[in-house]
């Protein structure tokens, strides 16, 4: 992981698992980012940790 990451941004769909599982690992706080904001409930873009400030490291499942 790198210095300095206190939160973990999974990107919907495939990035939630990986997230979850890190975010059991090291102990840290996780958020959930959409694609595009919800139009009903709590119309967020991100939901769970804060997302906001240098200390974000956002995970997808994509390997190339």
């Amino acid at each position: 992981m790198p210095e300095g990451t206190e939160v973990l941004a999974g990107l919907e769909m495939g990035g939630i698992a990986v997230v979850t599982a890190l975010g059991r690992r090291t102990g840290w706080p996780c958020a959930f980012v959409r694609k595009t904001a919800k139009s009903c409930g709590t119309a967020r873009l991100a939901e769970g940790a804060d997302v906001k400030g240098p200390g974000v490291l956002v995970v997808e499942d994509r390997a190339d």
